[in-house]
């Protein structure tokens, strides 16, 4: 439900940001450093898999594209299997969160040499979420 609700907001701010010619900066680590953070991009990211550009969703945030593709499937194979998916050891847990936080970390290394022209610059336009057209234009 919270998440929807984000998604909703997210949605709306682009596209006003969209309509308006400028971005709304939605994150709060750009606005207070001017650098982007770990998953700046990601609503960019959200607007091309919406329109099966995987290409340019991998290519704006890769450790996010990822995680947005395969959260839904994991749980959508967690809801299958109820209460009958076999415990995760500890070791196991920690590994893995080690693992993804390294992810993570290479992912920022890649997303701030992405956009390192666009460090407190505007962006350029922004794609057209699907069906945005049946949208009445803002004032």
């Amino acid at each position: 439900m919270i998440a929807g609700v984000w998604l909703l907001f997210v949605a709306m701010a682009y596209e006003a940001g969209r309509r308006g010619g400028e971005p709304i900066q939605l994150c709060l680590f750009r606005r207070a450093t001017g650098m982007p953070c770990a998953t700046c991009g990601s609503t960019r990211a959200v607007a091309h898999l919406a329109s099966f550009d995987f290409a340019g969703a991998i290519a704006l945030n890769p450790f996010m594209t990822g995680f947005l593709i395969a959260a839904p499937l994991w749980l959508a194979w967690r809801a299958t299997l109820g209460r009958r998916y076999p415990p995760v050891p500890e070791s196991v847990r920690r590994r893995v969160t080690w693992a993804l936080l390294a992810l993570l970390g290479v992912n920022w290394a890649y997303v701030l040499w992405h956009e390192r022209g666009s460090w407190d610059a505007p962006r350029g336009p922004m794609p057209a979420l699907p069906g945005a057209d049946a949208i009445a234009p803002l004032p």
